[in-house]
């Protein structure tokens, strides 16, 4: 089975785990909840504290691929971990807040993903049961991104706006009628592994 190693990254309190949860929820790996970020903030101080703080290795199996993720950690004290994560993946997924937009630290995980060797990122713009799925604040989003992507030498990505805590556009990509792109898992099961041999020297 082909395997993809996949970093999801971001800023704190971006949703990533809540995310990741309802995403292996909705696959059949994980059980419905209305807290799906314990799933994924498995150590006691992340769960006390609502964060998360180491890399968390999970594998979720799809249509002909094995996903193994690495939720590396928002908060900005924690960022070498996130480094030692996008050492070993082969995509990464940018996890931005549909309610605040692109943050510094979104760009230094981007920056860092790139310089690592990763070629193939996915600018997952969650939160969008916040905005009233509103095709405006995405495009917007999406435009602030294209406009940083050629700083960071980021040449491949796809754009996909999404919702953690309803599963819009995490498996079905019907549920978003504006938007004709793929579902969160369906890119997952189709991105590209290749990856450069020799991290960059400079971004």
């Amino acid at each position: 089975m082909d395997i993809l190693s996949v970093l999801t990254c971001g800023s704190v309190d971006d949703g990533k785990s809540t995310l990741l949860g309802h995403l292996f929820a909705l696959n059949g790996a994980g059980a419905q909840s209305e807290d799906f970020a314990n799933a994924f903030d498995g150590l006691k101080a992340e769960r006390e504290q609502g964060i998360t703080i180491d890399i968390a290795h999970r594998q979720l199996d799809l249509e002909g691929r094995r996903i193994r993720f690495l939720d590396a950690p928002g908060h900005e004290q924690y960022v070498r971990n996130m480094v030692s994560g996008a050492a070993n993946a082969d995509v990464a997924l940018l996890i931005v807040d549909a309610t605040s937009g692109m943050s510094d630290q979104t760009r230094r995980h981007a920056r860092m993903a790139r310089l690592a060797g990763l070629r193939e990122f996915a600018l997952v713009v969650t939160k969008m049961d916040a905005v009233d799925y509103a095709a405006d604040v995405f495009k917007a989003i999406v435009s602030e991104f294209s406009d940083f992507a050629p700083t960071a030498n980021i040449e491949r990505w796809t754009a996909l706006p999404v919702s953690g805590l309803s599963g819009a556009n995490l498996k079905d990509p019907d549920s978003l009628s504006w938007f004709e792109g793929p579902s969160l898992t369906q890119w997952l099961e189709t991105a590209n592994v290749e990856q450069e041999t020799e991290p960059h020297s400079r971004v």
